[in-house]
């Protein structure tokens, strides 16, 4: 059963403005570097043919709403925080992969099970390099260490290349380092401190006693990374990808890993009081030892999980 509701026209119509509004003309999307669709957001489209178009741009997180978002030539796919679905609109129609497998509505209805009240879509463009902003005053990619220590504490570190840099003990806190690429670089003893690593790649980097307190690192990828006595408390990773990662004895306490990638992780030790672990896959990680006292376990994924119920550390 489906609902309409006269009070939500104006939101399908803004919706509409906003969606259409919002995307890129042909001739841009063809400068666009390589996308996909992963995920929940690949299942949907397979099983929509042609309607969401080609992506043009790769999924990332929208703070605004909560949202994982990623606009297509057609429109914008979403994944709602609210209740978690997966859906596309085209400014007119909405697809939903919900309860009752995919259903298409008009943006002003409402399925019985769908919440009345959710956030709007807001879907800002994911950071790209602005050509002519001004260039900083030193260069991150070639600064020496004496300059990298002026330069990197609250510094705008977007998209900064750190592929394989040996940053051990360097101050980044409360710099803004969405889409860093870090893969393989050695940040022991590093202060992340509230910092943005929205979208950032941090695969096989070295993280060994690093402070990454109170950090925002949704969708960042964290996979096979050795974060060994790390400081990830009260951070946020929401659906970030911490596959095969070495978190023996790190702090989690009240982290937000929700939605994450676990699989294989190794966290034993681990001290995950109140850390919110809802719809994360844990599927093969080893919790031997680990603290888990008020976690949020809803939807958790815990298949093949060693260790539950072995309180002792190894």
């Amino acid at each position: 059963m489906r609902w309409n509701f006269s009070q939500l026209a104006a939101i399908g119509a803004a919706t509409t403005l906003l969606v259409t509004g919002a995307l890129p003309q042909a001739a841009a999307a063809q400068t666009l570097p390589p996308c996909t669709f992963t995920l929940g957001f690949a299942t949907l489209t397979e099983s929509m043919g042609d309607v969401p178009g080609t992506c043009l741009e790769n999924e990332y997180f929208n703070p605004l709403n909560g949202n994982a978002e990623q606009h297509t030539t057609a429109g914008l796919l979403y994944w709602r925080k609210a209740d978690g679905t997966t859906a596309f609109t085209n400014g007119y129609q909405t697809w939903l992969n919900g309860p009752f497998g995919l259903q298409v509505r008009l943006n002003t209805e409402r399925y019985d099970w769908e919440p009345i009240d959710f956030p709007a879509l807001a879907a800002p463009r994911p950071f790209t390099p602005s050509p002519t902003a001004p260039p900083q005053a030193v260069d991150p990619q070639t600064a020496p260490p004496e300059q990298w220590l002026e330069i990197s504490k609250c510094a705008d570190l977007r998209a900064v290349n750190l592929t394989n840099a040996d940053k051990r003990g360097f101050d980044f806190s409360c710099a803004d380092m969405q889409q860093a690429k870090m893969t393989g670089g050695d940040f022991t003893d590093a202060n992340f401190t509230e910092a943005k690593l929205i979208g950032a790649t941090i695969s096989k980097s070295t993280l060994y006693h690093a402070t990454l307190t109170r950090v925002v690192g949704d969708f960042a990828k964290l996979n096979l990374s050795n974060l060994r006595q790390a400081v990830l408390q009260n951070a946020r990773f929401f659906r970030a990808d911490f596959s095969g990662a070495d978190l023996r004895n790190a702090d989690l306490r009240d982290a937000d890993l929700s939605h994450s990638n676990l699989k294989g992780a190794d966290l034993r030790c681990a001290d995950l009081r109140g850390a919110d672990l809802t719809g994360a896959n844990l599927t093969g990680a080893n919790v031997t030892g680990a603290n888990l006292n008020n976690t949020r376990q809803d939807l958790a994924i815990m298949a093949g999980t060693i260790g539950l119920h072995s309180p002792t550390c190894s």
